[in-house]
């Protein structure tokens, strides 16, 4: 890949998944902080491109909805991410209800309200 592009920094895999899934080189990849950093970016051609996570892509999309744009292509890399202690006796209670939620639609109406 011959192209540079930016991610948000704070994502703990992106730069990871950029590398060793899309290719990318390490050297054409940076990081920034804020979404005003990824506006300057993308206008003074320092990027040709960056890559989110969902949330902060609606919030830069919705921040600069007339200037940038998003592919229609996305990238599904997974989904949720919890971390209990061994033996944690309400963990099948909190499948239930993430499954539940997200079957359900809640999850997705809960996105749409707050992102």
């Amino acid at each position: 890949m011959n192209a540079t592009v930016g991610y948000c920094k704070g994502s703990l895999f992106l730069k990871s998944y950029m590398i060793s899934a899309l290719g990318f080189p390490e050297t054409k990849i940076n990081k920034y902080n804020s979404t005003y950093a990824y506006a300057e970016a993308l206008n003074n051609k320092t990027i040709a491109g960056i890559f989110l996570e969902v949330p902060p892509a609606k919030v830069f999309l919705a921040q600069y909805c007339k200037s940038f744009t998003k592919t229609e292509k996305t990238f599904k890399v997974g989904g949720f991410g919890f971390a209990f202690k061994k033996n944690f006796s309400m963990l099948p209670d909190i499948n239930k209800a993430i499954m539940s939620i997200t079957e359900n639609g809640t999850l997705l109406d809960l996105e749409n309200q707050y992102i």
